[in-house]
């Protein structure tokens, strides 16, 4: 998950440098992207795996959801100082 952020932020700033108005839909996008892929993730090592599928769901959703609450705190941080300049 980490590694997805990693690679989806990238392509976000790369997205602001060359057009501004495209951040928000990049922004968006990605966070779509990588909200579908976890869940792919879930479901297939939930069913691969029997052993405690309740437990792994729970930390991961909880995992899943303080970064996502963390990513958008940053971008409102960001979207702030920009407003100030």
């Amino acid at each position: 998950m980490s590694s997805l952020t990693f690679l989806l932020v990238i392509g976000m700033l790369v997205v602001k440098q060359k057009n501004q108005e495209y951040f928000t839909a990049a922004f968006l996008g990605g966070t779509t992207i990588k909200l579908l892929a976890c869940l792919i993730f879930i479901f297939v090592f939930a069913r691969k795996n029997a052993a405690d599928k309740h437990i792994f769901l729970l930390d991961f959703i909880y995992i899943y959801l303080l970064n996502t609450a963390f990513e958008v705190y940053i971008l409102l941080r960001n979207l702030r100082h920009e407003k100030l300049r």
